[in-house]
């Protein structure tokens, strides 16, 4: 491998795991030196405040939300389903884009596990927790207006 150039490599694409190793060179201006990096290392360094892009996807149809993105927009007035994360403190966002859908989260922490949107636009962000598999729902975002400073949805 060491006659391969790094721009030779097959890109791994969206393949990415939190084991998997960076190539890195230590100090370069300095004394150089050849050290790996772990991406979950790499992810848990990031100094605060640094920008981490969002992914997102359009859901259209019942069917199971996509543990590799963050934030779903749902439009259609279908059941979706928020099954399990894919590491401890993944966000997942879910938008009620242009219908009301209902989202169903298979492992739910406490005793919300169905959510019914009223109005476009509502919201719930979630967290998932590695160590105990489930999902914890942290903040709910509502378009509403007067006094229902929650939103309108039923959380059953």
């Amino acid at each position: 491998m060491a006659d391969k150039k790094i721009t030779a490599l097959t890109d791994l694409s969206t393949g990415v795991a939190s084991a998997d190793l960076f190539h890195v060179v230590d100090d370069p201006t300095g004394t150089p030196i050849n050290k790996k990096l772990s991406v979950a290392d790499f992810l848990g360094n990031l100094p605060t405040g640094a920008p981490v892009g969002f992914s997102s996807e359009t859901v259209t149809t019942a069917s199971n939300l996509a543990n590799t993105t963050n934030i779903s927009f749902v439009t259609a007035n279908v059941e979706v389903d928020l099954l399990d994360g894919t590491v401890d403190g993944q966000l997942k966002i879910i938008i009620a884009g242009s219908a009301t859908p209902n989202v169903e989260i298979a492992e739910a922490n406490g005793t919300t596990a169905d959510v019914a949107f009223e109005a476009q636009g509502e919201s719930i962000s979630c967290i998932w927790n590695g160590t105990t598999s489930k999902w914890s729902i942290i903040a709910y975002g509502a378009t509403a207006t007067g006094s229902n400073i929650v939103g309108t949805q039923d959380a059953s």
